[in-house]
């Protein structure tokens, strides 16, 4: 690990692509990066260049959100509620609602991908391979959180902000509304501390994949007794792991870019009622291929 590493705090894409290569050994390119963050493998955070603003989100109960009550079309109901003090949304089991002021953000903050910052990320992604544009638009506002899980919902203000001296430490959130992107001048960037984490992860994978295939070669070598039992008898997972391998690596399923990711596509499409542990576990089984990122192909 070289000592500037250790100096920086987080990486560009380039940077970090240049050091996993390094390490692992491996040609990852940019879009790899981008394509692990999106698989849910590697956090992936911005840099606001220029301060962004913000509202907080605060946990709360539904039961004691306070609803205002207006006049609506008779034909439907007579009436329409909304939220009081803004818009709640659920998140698992957990409900939100944006405090009622906004600050701004500088810095560098993790991407929950739950949101537009999701679809920013893959429209990111086509651009670096090259693909189609993404047109979509988040309806469910566009998130950041701080390192120790402070949710944030981007705001983008009504008007044109007129600054004062001194800048207020907050503005109104009746003055702005939520975003449907990141900042346009934001920059992708890694924490060094998540780089860390996923070479970890990679090396995990890896020996499981390896203990894998060492089992699999005892295993050729017991076909004639493996043949005495019934398929219908195998431990679910692994039957399913056995399908999923075949299917894939026969190039029958699945439109990912990397046997992971076919292997998930297969698993959604043929076992929606799987967990996600489930299919992560049986997409680690069948993944035939113990290198990080995606299969590389011998020029002819």
């Amino acid at each position: 690990m070289s000592k500037l590493f250790k100096l920086k705090k987080w990486l560009t894409l380039s940077e970090a692509a240049n050091h996993l290569s390094l390490v692992l050994e491996e040609d990852i390119a940019e879009s790899d990066v981008l394509q692990f963050a999106l698989d849910g493998d590697l956090t992936l955070s911005v840099q606001f260049v220029n301060p962004a603003y913000a509202g907080m989100c605060v946990q709360v109960d539904p039961n004691e959100v306070v609803w205002n009550e207006f006049p609506s079309l008779p034909v439907v109901d007579p009436f329409i509620y909304a939220p009081r003090d803004g818009r709640v949304w659920q998140t698992g089991d957990i409900f939100f609602q944006v405090a009622n002021h906004v600050g701004k953000l500088k810095g560098v903050w993790d991407l929950p991908m739950t949101g537009g910052e999701r679809i920013d990320v893959q429209s990111e992604y086509q651009k670096l391979m090259g693909g189609p544009a993404v047109t979509e638009l988040s309806l469910h506002g566009v998130f950041v959180k701080s390192p120790s899980g402070v949710l944030y919902e981007i705001q983008t203000s009504i008007e044109p902000l007129i600054e004062i001296v001194p800048v207020p430490a907050f503005y109104d959130l009746k003055d702005f509304h939520a975003a449907v992107t990141l900042p346009k001048d934001r920059v992708f960037v890694i924490r060094t501390n998540a780089i860390l984490d996923f070479i970890k992860y990679v090396n995990e994978e890896s020996s499981i994949v390896e203990e894998v295939i060492d089992s699999s070669e005892i295993g050729i070598q017991l076909s004639t007794e493996e043949s005495k039992f019934d398929p219908f008898d195998f431990p679910e997972e692994l039957d399913v792991a056995r399908l999923a391998f075949m299917a894939v690596t026969k190039g029958n399923e699945g439109t990912g870019t990397t046997i992971k990711n076919r292997l998930t596509d297969y698993l959604k499409n043929n076992y929606p009622n799987l967990s996600n542990g489930a299919m992560s576990r049986i997409a680690t089984v069948a993944n035939p291929h113990k290198e990080p990122g995606r299969k590389k192909f011998d020029k002819e």
